[in-house]
C-alpha cells in the first residue's frame, strides 16, 4: 500500500452544507406555511458550525421572534436533537435540568428548533418562533424538509 492510498483510506467525507441560496429558498417555505395559518414568526437557519445562514422576520412578528429563533437553531445545531425533546429534558429533576442556564441568551429549550441530520453527519439546524409550539415546530420542519430536498438536488 501506497502513502497516498493509506492516506486516502482514512479520509472522510465532509457532510454536504447548504448554501445561502437554498437556505433562503427554505426560509421562505417555511413563512409560506405561517402565513396560510395565519400566524406571523421569526425563522433562521444555521449551518453546521452554528453560524446564521438565513434570518427572517414576518412583518407583524414580534420583534424577540428573530433572535429566539436563532437561539432555537443553535441549540437544536449544538445538541443534535430537536428542541423540544431538550424541554423535558431540562424541567426540574429531569437529567439534564439547569443545562439551559449554562449558555445564557444562547439557548433555547423552548420547541421549535430542528437539526437537519443525515448518515453523513449534522448538516444545519432551523429555528422558528413567534407561533404556539406546534405551529412553530411545523414551520421549522417545513424549512428543513425543503432544505433536504434543495440540497439533494443540488
Amino acid at each position: 500500500m501506497t502513502a497516498r492510498q493509506s492516506a486516502s483510506q482514512y479520509r472522510i467525507q465532509p457532510p454536504v452544507q447548504p448554501t445561502l441560496a437554498a437556505a433562503d429558498r427554505a426560509v421562505d417555505a417555511a413563512l409560506a406555511l405561517a402565513a396560510e395559518r395565519g400566524v406571523a414568526i421569526a425563522i433562521a437557519i444555521v449551518d453546521a458550525s452554528g453560524y446564521a445562514l438565513c434570518v427572517k422576520r414576518m412583518e407583524g412578528a414580534r420583534p424577540i421572534t428573530a433572535p429566539m429563533a436563532m437561539s432555537k437553531a443553535w441549540t437544536a445545531m449544538m445538541n443534535r436533537r430537536d428542541t423540544a425533546s431538550l424541554q423535558e429534558m431540562t424541567v426540574p429533576d429531569a437529567p439534564a435540568f439547569g443545562f439551559q442556564f449554562h449558555f445564557p441568551g444562547q439557548v433555547s429549550v423552548l420547541p421549535g428548533g430542528v437539526p437537519v441530520t443525515s448518515s453523513q453527519g449534522i448538516h444545519a439546524a432551523v429555528g422558528a418562533s413567534g407561533a404556539d409550539k406546534d405551529s412553530d415546530t411545523e414551520c421549522a420542519a417545513a424549512a428543513c424538509k425543503e432544505l433536504v430536498r434543495l440540497m439533494v438536488d443540488a
